[in-house]
């Protein structure tokens, strides 16, 4: 403050400069304004009214200042551009600048601690020319600009030009976008001379409209389409790839009706085993028929030769309607 005594005292005694006492006054409260912003923590509004203070009387000291105020904020890089600025014949001055551009070198010859996340965790970052990692990841990095990539399946692809400066640990967290895929569902097989109610098609248990494209994200789905009564609906389950296009269709059921199905294959193996039965029947009757007329002295009669042919069909068609009996009771 003696330099706004000095310049007030040197004001009084030449009224030539009286636009000059009037810059004095002005640089003196920008100062005043710019101590009370540093007081309360606002180092940004305490550099703009320390600029301000310097515009109505330059005084290089004022830059020291505004140089120690861009280290309140960790930018050493901008602290050293103001210092630099600076030149002056107070040697005494010089003096102070230069061991205040020594202090802000030791901060920049220091590598920059770095602390890469991202939102989900787990994405592979790469660092320059650096292996890929899973975030979160630390590095110290040299100062400068470097590349950054970040990959992760169903996300976007993320890249920047990061700039890497300051002296405490620099944060950099990256929130990925997912991708986002289209999907359209089509419900076919409406039929309006069906009595059933309004046909429904729901994805994911929500209702959709028929042929709508939405925008969804990758993973799952369950199609489901049907009659409020009727037939059971059609349910179809499928994935949508992430940034892909996908068309479903859901086909509406038949009308509802009771046709005979089989509900075991036992059924046919009880009729074809009945008609075994029959033909070995009739082969037991006609080679026991056989062999008795090759006998030179019969010893059964014609009646009784003919009680092979009567056990061996009643076997066989009691076999045959044992299996068609059990085909009518296992199906519908």
């Amino acid at each position: 403050m003696r330099t706004f005594v000095i310049a007030l005292a040197l004001l009084v005694l030449s009224p030539a400069v009286a636009v000059a006492q009037t810059d004095a006054e002005k640089a003196e409260a920008a100062f005043a304004a710019a101590k009370a912003a540093y007081e309360k923590g606002d180092h940004r509004l305490s550099i703009s009214k320390l600029r301000e203070a310097y515009r109505y009387y330059p005084d290089p000291a004022i830059m020291i200042s505004v140089a120690r105020r861009l280290l309140d904020l960790d930018e050493p890089e901008e602290a050293m551009a103001e210092l630099n600025k600076i030149v002056s014949k107070n040697r005494r001055l010089m003096r102070a600048v230069k061991a205040e551009k020594e202090k802000v070198a030791g901060l920049l010859a220091q590598p920059v601690p770095v602390l890469i996340s991202t939102t989900p965790a787990g994405a592979m970052v790469k660092v320059g020319d650096d292996k890929p990692a899973k975030s979160p990841i630390r590095k110290s990095l040299p100062r400068g600009k470097v590349q950054l990539s970040i990959l992760l399946g169903g996300y976007k692809p993320f890249a920047m030009e990061l700039k890497v400066k300051g002296t405490k640990t620099l944060r950099v967290p990256i929130k990925l976008k997912k991708l986002i895929s289209r999907l359209r569902v089509e419900l076919r097989g409406v039929d309006p001379e069906r009595e059933e109610g309004t046909p429904t098609l729901e994805l994911n248990g929500k209702p959709v409209k028929s042929g709508q494209v939405q925008n969804v994200e990758p993973g799952r789905f369950i199609a489901k389409c049907g009659y409020p009564k009727g037939a059971p609906p059609t349910v179809v389950r499928f994935s949508v790839p992430a940034g892909k296009n996908a068309s479903i269709i859901c086909a509406l059921p038949g009308p509802l009706e009771t046709p005979r199905t089989w509900k075991t294959p036992v059924g046919w193996s009880t009729v074809s085993g009945g008609a075994a039965a029959v033909a070995a029947g009739i082969g037991i009757f006609v080679s026991h028929a056989v062999d008795q007329g090759a006998y030179e002295e019969p010893r059964f009669t014609v009646n009784s030769t003919s009680k092979p042919l009567a056990g061996g069909l009643v076997t066989g068609l009691g076999a045959g309607l044992i299996g068609l009996g059990t085909y009518f009771l296992l199906s519908d």
